[in-house]
């Protein structure tokens, strides 16, 4: 079972990677569990004391705390260094989707 969340402040954006993440896993015989948050500061809360996510689908840009600003302090609070990040976001249309490097 992977442990999958998705963090993004639009409710159709976390309905769409949802709907690609289970398309994926069903085409793989892949068992996931997903989990989605409106917010950093709620991805934050919830895993507060549950560390069980194994893959972070993150939206860099969000209202309060920003995805960059998550990923690096996922990365300091988290002593093992188990996460496994993405950030994207998608401009212009659905099938444009632009990756950035941050360092974080």
């Amino acid at each position: 079972m992977i442990n999958i969340a998705i963090c993004d402040d639009e409710r159709a954006e976390i309905t769409y990677l949802t709907a690609l993440v289970r398309k994926w896993a069903a085409a793989r015989g892949v068992a996931v569990r997903l989990s989605d948050y409106e917010s950093a500061e709620s991805f934050l809360f919830a895993c507060e004391d549950n560390k069980s996510v194994d893959i972070l689908l993150l939206d860099i840009q969000m209202k309060e705390m920003d995805g960059v600003e998550l990923a690096r302090q996922i990365r300091r609070d988290d002593e093992k260094n188990r996460s496994y990040l993405s950030q994207a976001t998608r401009i212009l249309s659905p099938k444009v989707t632009m990756f950035q490097h941050y360092t974080i």
